[in-house]
């Protein structure tokens, strides 16, 4: 009996010691935030890299990372001794072939003087072979003279006609030189200006990516430039993308600014502003660091605005 009573008062005792250290609680009303968290790269609004249209050496860089700069503004000069060569030689020949065209060349007022004694001459064969038209008609000289003076008067009117031809040819011709050479002083004039690489847009220097004496190509990048404005691009795992929508708060933590966390929002980039309080929803394509392809949404007749 006492053994019994011994087991039943330990049993007891497990019990109710088990019952009093379960934890409880009760279920509440209360917010609840779901993260993603994902990595990824800032970038400037805008951002895009300055190119070279052509080879050549870095003579000058003028800007430096963190210059702002305006559109228009010179960031870096190439060595181009050879182009002002080219260009300084097509404007002095521009400029030979323009005196050569002008009315008081020495061509051209040679030509002139060449019409002007065919023209002479064939007015002064006309008034022989008139007068001597007259004499015949009253049977005064003989047939040779009429045919002689005839002849003369052919002649010189043939003449004159070819003179006043040869003087509209030149004149043609020099228009044509004039125009090659002005061609060619337009082109290599573009090309000695493409030696300046300058900025696009107004903006902000990110970084220069090339050194004096360094030699370039069209394929290298030379700087990087954007607006002051930032948008941060991530790369979102698959099973949380379809949780981002537009105008969700984000979070940024950078390891240049350790300790600092700062504030953004999720970019909508899917609409474009067609009128100042107006947006429309389009589709895009390809890209470059200029340029977005709008497969769907608009044409070529469409205004759109710059976000304000």
């Amino acid at each position: 009996m006492r053994t019994i009573t011994y087991i039943l008062f330990a049993f007891i005792y497990i019990v109710s010691a088990c019952t009093s250290n379960t934890q409880r609680t009760k279920p509440i009303l209360s917010n609840i935030t779901e993260s993603v968290y994902a990595s990824g790269k800032v970038k400037a609004i805008g951002q895009y890299h300055a190119f070279s249209a052509v080879n050549g050496m870095v003579k000058h860089i003028a800007v430096y990372p963190g210059d702002y700069v305006k559109k228009g503004d010179i960031i870096l000069v190439l060595d181009n001794n050879s182009a002002s060569l080219n260009t300084e030689s097509s404007r002095l020949a521009a400029e030979f072939s323009r005196n050569n065209y002008s009315k008081n060349s020495a061509k051209l007022r040679e030509m002139d003087l060449n019409v002007q004694l065919a023209l002479d001459k064939y007015q002064l064969d006309s008034s022989l072979f008139v007068r001597q038209s007259k004499l015949w008609e009253q049977n005064i000289g003989t047939k040779l003279e009429y045919d002689t003076k005839k002849q003369a008067l052919i002649s010189s009117a043939t003449n004159y006609q070819a003179e006043r031809a040869r003087l509209k040819q030149l004149k043609l011709q020099l228009k044509n030189d004039l125009d090659k050479t002005l061609i060619a002083y337009k082109i290599n004039s573009k090309t000695e200006s493409d030696y300046v690489i300058k900025s696009a847009e107004n903006g902000r220097v990110f970084d220069i990516l090339i050194e004096k004496g360094d030699w370039i190509t069209p394929q290298i990048p030379l700087a990087v430039l954007g607006s002051s404005s930032f948008i941060l691009e991530m790369s979102v795992d698959e099973n949380d993308i379809t949780q981002i929508k537009t105008g969700l708060l984000a979070f940024i933590t950078m390891d240049s600014y350790k300790g600092r966390v700062f504030e953004g929002v999720v970019d909508d980039n899917q609409y474009v502003w067609i009128a100042r309080d107006k947006k429309k929803r389009v589709k895009t394509g390809l890209k470059d660091y200029q340029k977005i392809e709008i497969t769907e949404g608009l044409d070529t007749s469409d205004f759109i605005y710059k976000p304000q």
